[in-house]
């Protein structure tokens, strides 16, 4: 059996995938075929892919993917199918497997009225989407999106349609006639438990007073400026301190330098601006009282927020989308409006408090267990499984499994 692993896109969580799967579907398959761009195959990230697969006799690399714009407009969308299905000509594979099939998905669902409306006639695909709007408190321009991605997510023709919200999956599984509808976890894996002060001496900051922070890549997602602002604005005393640890967009280091150079030189905000390797950001996550991830109007998951969890950190979100509903259910973290800097300050003070006070619940370990690396693979294992007739050797943990630590009024917050 001849499989197709299509990846468009490079870095963070695509490597994180890429890494975990292409071993084990090499083990699955006679003849393995990761495509990929020639940029990504070049990259220092692709080299823990390269090291995952060692050992895998039966891969080979396709790198005609073409590069594309990262932000993908939405007039590229006809193009990044092009690029998978020119893929699938080229290889002529049995079974297809996007790890990050949302671009094409759009693509294949909002044009299967005036197409064919599949990849190929006679290849089984299936894919794991990242993006969509579930249900909840959103502007009209979310709901807007809704409909369109929900659209396409009915009209697609994947063989099986794998979701990483769950909040989308659970609004689509009942829904969807084929029984194709999946859910993948995001791999986390689980961090060793340090203390603050032993983060702290790892990450060379100061080891004394309380933190807040945000750890990870600074893009335009988050909301850096809003987060500086309510700091400044904040009842907090001298000795908290706010850290920004991970590669800042130039714009916000920009801004850091105009604007908040006096608490840098007080050393009330401390910055690490470049990337981080795996271990410099656990031991991030471990050196904060509070993880403070603000988001502009993100509806979808965060590894972020699971890996600030699985430290076992308090977390401060906006309160919208994934990142709501898992403050909600699990009351895993605390969430604040980020466009009210005064409200936004209050909520950071509260959080402070709130960090000495933690619980890990049962419910929180069962929500980073279903996240594991394994419970990844064996997830994204499954429709390849019950295609080839192999079954897997991973165990598989349900989402319902999750929901039944909680009580039943908090199984459906959202």
């Amino acid at each position: 059996m001849r499989v197709l692993i299509f990846e468009q896109w490079k870095g963070g969580h695509y490597t994180n995938y890429l890494e975990y799967i292409v071993p084990a579907m090499s083990a699955m398959s006679s003849e393995l075929v990761l495509a990929v761009t020639k940029g990504f195959f070049d990259s220092s990230d692709f080299q823990r892919v390269c090291h995952a697969s060692a050992k895998c006799a039966n891969l080979q690399f396709d790198l005609d993917v073409p590069e594309a714009n990262p932000a993908c407009p939405w007039q590229d969308r006809l193009k990044l199918l092009s690029n998978l299905r020119e893929a699938i000509h080229r290889n002529k594979p049995d079974y297809v497997f996007v790890p990050s099939g949302d671009a094409q998905n759009i693509a294949l669902g909002l044009g299967a009225p005036f197409t064919p409306g599949r990849l190929s006639t006679s290849v089984a695909s299936e894919c794991i989407i990242h993006w969509g709007y579930g249900p909840g408190a959103m502007d009209f321009k979310s709901r807007l999106k809704r409909i369109i991605y929900d659209a396409s997510f009915s009209w697609s023709s994947w063989k099986r349609l794998n979701f990483v919200n769950f909040l989308l999956y659970e609004s689509h599984a009942g829904k969807d006639q084929h029984s194709r509808i999946g859910m993948v976890p995001d791999p986390v894996p689980r961090p060793p438990v340090i203390s603050r002060q032993e983060a702290r001496r790892l990450l060379k900051v100061p080891d004394d007073g309380r933190m807040i922070g945000f750890v990870g890549r600074m893009d335009g997602r988050k909301a850096i400026p809003e987060l500086l602002q309510a700091f400044r604005k904040a009842p907090l005393a001298m000795t908290d301190r706010l850290v920004l640890a991970g590669r800042l967009d130039p714009e916000y280091a920009s801004l850091i330098q105009r604007d908040y150079s006096d608490l840098r030189r007080k050393d009330r905000l401390i910055v690490i601006d470049r990337w981080l390797t795996e271990s410099e950001m656990a031991h991030g996550f471990s050196a904060l009282d509070t993880v403070c991830l603000p988001y502009y109007q993100f509806p979808s998951l965060s590894s972020l927020m699971l890996k600030a969890i699985a430290a076992q950190r308090h977390v401060l979100v906006h309160d919208f989308g994934w990142m709501r509903a898992i403050a909600r259910r699990f009351d895993a973290a605390t969430v604040c409006n980020i466009y009210d800097p005064s409200s936004f300050g209050i909520a950071m003070e509260k959080s402070l408090e709130q960090a000495s006070r933690y619980t890990f619940t049962p419910a929180i370990e069962a929500l980073i267990d279903y996240h594991s690396p394994a419970n990844f693979l064996a997830h994204s294992l499954e429709g390849l499984g019950n295609f080839s007739g192999k079954s897997t050797t991973h165990h598989m943990t349900s989402w319902s499994s999750v929901m039944e630590r909680l009580e039943p009024g908090q199984r459906t917050l959202v």
